[in-house]
């Protein structure tokens, strides 16, 4: 029995200085193309047990749960425009999605239970 934790944080901002560019069917913008902040966290309490069947056969065999907790923070405008919400544009200074698609804050927390092994020694 026994009990697994991992945290960790990050984050990111990158930025093009370079003007804007539009060239093989891409929009690249100028400015923050991501700035956002993480957290993630996984506990997973996990069990085994061994069952000696015989002198010659032994079975192991374990289970383990693992929670996971994701926060996302995005911190500019979410999806394919630039970091102001607005359009890049093409060559004919119309508007196209920008090249970096940024998705929106998210939360997730997922449980999930993970058969870990089973092994036969004989």
């Amino acid at each position: 029995m026994g009990l697994d934790a991992e945290w960790t944080k990050g984050e990111l901002t990158q930025t093009q200085l370079k003007p804007d560019t539009f060239s093989y069917g891409k929009a690249r913008q100028q400015g923050v193309h991501y700035d956002y902040e993480v957290e993630a966290s996984t506990i997973a309490p996990y069990v085994q047990g061994d069952w000696q069947v015989n002198d010659a056969l032994k079975i192991t065999g374990s289970l383990r749960f693992d929670t996971i907790l994701y926060d996302y923070d995005n911190l500019v405008a979410n999806g394919t425009t630039k970091a102001d919400g607005s359009s890049c544009v093409n060559n004919s200074a119309e508007a196209v999605p920008c090249l970096f698609l940024r998705p929106p804050t998210v939360m997730i927390a997922l449980t999930i239970p993970v058969p870990r092994s089973v092994l036969i020694t004989a």
